[in-house]
């Protein structure tokens, strides 16, 4: 369960969340999108009873990607040479 500050009550009460877990996931709970960089959710588990809270982030190498600036990827691919592979017949659309 991810935050979900505009579900209703009932709703999450349907999930099996206590009155304070309903609270954590419609306030506490940190979106990947707050720039923390991390998220938290709760996950339930078969193995365990109840809601646990758990922190997910990005592997370093995986945020390296997600957070490499665009600027840096544009300067390098402009020193690359690319090279147009033709295949015979076709060409490229509004080309004669």
């Amino acid at each position: 369960m991810f935050r979900s500050p505009q579900t209703n009550a009932a709703a999450l009460s349907e999930f099996g969340l206590n009155n304070e877990q309903i609270e954590v996931a419609q306030e506490k709970l940190v979106p990947g999108k707050a720039g923390k960089g991390h998220s938290t959710c709760l996950v339930s588990s078969q193995d365990q009873r109840g809601w646990i809270e758990t922190c997910v982030e990005a592997p370093p190498a995986l945020h390296r990607v997600l957070t490499w600036p665009p600027r840096r990827v544009r300067r390098r691919l402009r020193g690359l040479r690319l090279r147009r592979l033709r295949r015979p017949g076709v060409t490229p659309r509004g080309r004669p």
